[in-house]
């Protein structure tokens, strides 16, 4: 028997982020002048997890939902989905199996499954 584990882009990474890393980036991003802008509505106090990965040439971020770093985590370690889905459950009480899975889906993490052989595992 075999069973099978994802291989993820390696033009992705993904961190937990201790202040508003996405926020700061965005508004950044989106600005004519980023020396004009008003940052007083940003608490920097509150971290973001933040996926920044890289389709086609173009570089962007997004936000992750509860989970996603151990999630993504353990898929680099060549864990299982099953695995995977258990990592981000003991992470956060509010992990969403069907979230986690779209967030691969949506954003083109997943480049191949491989097979992995059971009997030897």
């Amino acid at each position: 028997p075999t069973r099978r584990r994802r291989v993820a882009s390696r033009a992705a990474g993904w961190l937990p982020a201790r202040h508003p890393l996405l926020q700061l980036w965005q508004l950044h991003d989106a600005a004519n002048d980023p020396s004009a802008l008003d940052l007083g509505g940003i608490d920097a106090a509150r971290g973001e997890d933040v996926l920044v990965h890289r389709p086609g040439y173009l570089v962007q971020m997004h936000a992750l939902p509860p989970g996603a770093i151990a999630f993504l985590d353990a898929l680099a370690c060549a864990a299982t989905f099953t695995q995977a889905f258990e990592e981000a459950a003991a992470a956060s009480e509010q992990a969403s199996p069907a979230s986690l899975f779209a967030l691969l889906l949506e954003h083109g993490l997943v480049i191949e499954f491989v097979e992995l052989d059971t009997e030897h595992a």
